[in-house]
């Protein structure tokens, strides 16, 4: 069994000469070996995992040790696929998944633990047969905007690796992360009219944050939505309207039908604006 190199949590990246960064991916961390034509993944914890993710094609030109991330088209859909003992196929055909790929352990049977990061991407790019379900990460310099585009995106965050680094098992010390947002929890109070394909749906959802029993309005959501739950709420909010705000004034700038608020949802959020609305707000389906 081989335990992954980990990172030390930090509260801000950084751009520094030596160093370089990678996207946080929202997934599950994997070891793939792949030998002879055949590949078994390795979770963190040393479970096995290969029979769970039939879809991912993981090649190589040789034999190989690859550590990367599995991640799935949507917010936590990973964790639909990987503690899974029943419906694997339809499973894999509801939350589709990648393998993105950022270190290479070993190639040929030669251990690549004591070369210098830098190089082992170098052979990682070289090594690895890209495919439709397995690629290589891409990574960049400069920490500072990766950073700034991963809140843009509403991405996890980014890893910062030592380029010199050698490959430490279950070691924080030359690995850092930073992550882009926050999870809360808050209650629904109202919808906004969609438009485009959402237009007989909602645009985004009025949020309020519960304080000593008032309700505070911190804002709207209107991303992280599969067209399934976007259904799942369509017919909620439509049996739950009432005709007056809970706030007792309308805060946003488009008209809103009303709701009970008795539906509390988990939002993942970078942090709170100076007038005390949700950044970056988007959904997390439980």
């Amino acid at each position: 069994m081989i335990k992954p190199m980990l990172a030390k949590l930090e509260p801000r990246p950084f751009t520094k000469e030596g160093w370089l960064w990678e996207e946080k991916f929202d997934g599950a961390r994997m070891l793939a070996f792949v030998h002879n034509g055949k590949v078994e993944l390795q979770a963190r914890s040393g479970t096995d995992k290969t029979e769970l993710f039939p879809d991912l094609e993981i090649r190589a030109k040789f034999e190989a040790i690859l550590d990367g991330e599995v991640v799935s088209s949507s917010f936590n859909g990973i964790q639909h696929r990987i503690n899974r003992i029943n419906g694997v196929a339809q499973a894999a055909k509801a939350f589709p998944a990648q393998f993105q790929v950022f270190d290479v352990l070993s190639a040929r049977g030669i251990d690549l633990k004591k070369v210098p990061l830098i190089q082992r991407k170098a052979i990682l790019q070289d090594l690895l047969i890209p495919t439709a379900t397995t690629m290589v990460a891409p990574w960049s310099m400069d920490g500072e905007a990766l950073f700034d585009k991963m809140i843009a995106d509403g991405k996890e965050g980014v890893i910062g690796k030592a380029a010199p680094s050698f490959y430490i098992e279950d070691n924080r010390g030359l690995w850092v992360k930073v992550k882009c947002n926050k999870t809360d929890t808050f209650t629904v109070c109202g919808f906004t009219q969609g438009t485009g394909w959402r237009e007989d749906t909602f645009g985004a959802l009025v949020l309020a944050k519960r304080n000593n029993g008032n309700l505070v309005y911190v804002g709207s959501v209107g991303t992280g939505f599969t067209c399934k739950k976007i259904g799942e709420f369509m017919l909620w909010l439509r049996a739950h309207t009432i005709p007056e705000s809970p706030f007792g004034y309308n805060p946003e700038t488009k008209p809103v039908t009303w709701v009970m608020p008795t539906l509390d949802i988990k939002v993942r959020f970078l942090e709170y604006t100076n007038e005390g609305q949700l950044r970056f707000p988007a959904f997390v389906e439980a």
